[in-house]
């Protein structure tokens, strides 16, 4: 019988890993970052939190959730900044991730073979519903990933979609919170889209 990655304990044995929080946006993704770095900070551990310097939504450097929580962050625009950045901690956590080149894999990679856990929290699928390759490819390399949920402004069912405005803008890429997007479940985020 398979396990699930949960049931696996991990041993001190500078083991690196890479764990991954995916999904709409308003699912609660960069909160559950937040959670486990606290968590590691806690029982001893050096944490190092890395933002995209492009999301300065709230707060230029924190990363911080929609609920308002925060966590001291570094915010930056070259990914080849992270292996400085982790070089003397324990645990690493990015926010953000698919605002960052898919290049990013061959670094967080670099990080947990020198015995580091990467924790990883981004989008899916960007707003027509298209995966972000930075966070396909983040994903094939982890040993954990989750995918969040939250609750669809259209119907109250679970959402899995994050579904933008009209008459904002149609760049792939706009940094922005409710003012913007929506989360939305399968049906009514499709049914918007004919």
């Amino acid at each position: 019988m398979a396990k699930r990655i949960s049931e696996f304990k991990y041993n001190n044995n500078n083991s690196g890993i890479i764990e991954v929080i995916s999904g709409p946006m308003f699912s609660g993704k960069t909160e559950e970052l937040i959670r486990r770095l606290k968590h590691h900070e806690r029982i001893g551990r050096k944490v190092q939190c890395i933002k995209p310097a492009i999301d300065d939504r709230y707060h230029e450097s924190n990363v911080v959730s929609h609920d308002k929580n925060t966590y001291k962050a570094i915010a930056i625009d070259l990914i080849d900044k992270i292996l400085e950045l982790a070089d003397d901690k324990d645990v690493i956590g990015i926010d953000e991730a698919q605002f960052f080149h898919e290049s990013i894999g061959e670094i967080i990679s670099k990080v947990a073979n020198s015995g580091k856990r990467v924790i990883i929290s981004g989008l899916n699928l960007d707003y027509k519903g298209q995966p972000f390759s930075t966070m396909a490819h983040i994903m094939a390399l982890a040993e954990s990933v989750v995918i969040k949920q939250g609750k669809c402004e259209a119907c109250g069912d679970f959402s899995t979609h994050t579904f933008r405005k009209p008459m904002t803008t149609n760049a792939r890429i706009a940094i922005g919170g409710s003012e913007l997007y929506e989360a939305r479940c399968r049906k009514c985020f499709f049914d918007n889209q004919q």
